[in-house]
């Protein structure tokens, strides 16, 4: 799509999946290229090979790590403002690396500027 595309009802759906694509990383609106989970490592050592794979590597990072712990925590922070400071505390007290911890900061600051 460039610039001199039509708005269409076809083009109008490509361009709510594109804003939401920018949701999906730290570095918003680059592009989800910044930080990887460990997929690098996971494709190095012969975990991700496939789609299938890549598939149950995404699966279980969303249900074991986001979907058990960012995801109660950012639903207790929209209904509870109230501890927004104390859970964004323990949340970044949560973050094992400085990589992790990073990657926290550049990403709630993205989202702060987007929104």
């Amino acid at each position: 799509m460039t610039l001199a595309t039509p708005v269409t009802p076809a083009t109008m759906d490509l361009l709510a999946a594109a804003q939401l694509l920018r949701l999906a990383s730290p570095a918003l609106p680059i592009g989800g290229f910044a930080w990887s989970g460990g997929l690098e490592g996971a494709i190095a050592e012969g975990l991700v090979h496939d789609p299938a794979s890549a598939q149950r590597w995404v699966h279980d990072l969303l249900v074991y790590g986001h979907g058990r712990w960012d995801a109660p925590l950012l639903f207790t922070m929209l209904t509870q403002p109230d501890r927004r400071a104390d859970l964004n505390a323990r949340y970044l007290a949560s973050r094992e690396t400085h990589e992790l911890r990073a990657e926290t900061l550049q990403t709630g600051g993205s989202l702060m500027r987007l929104l």
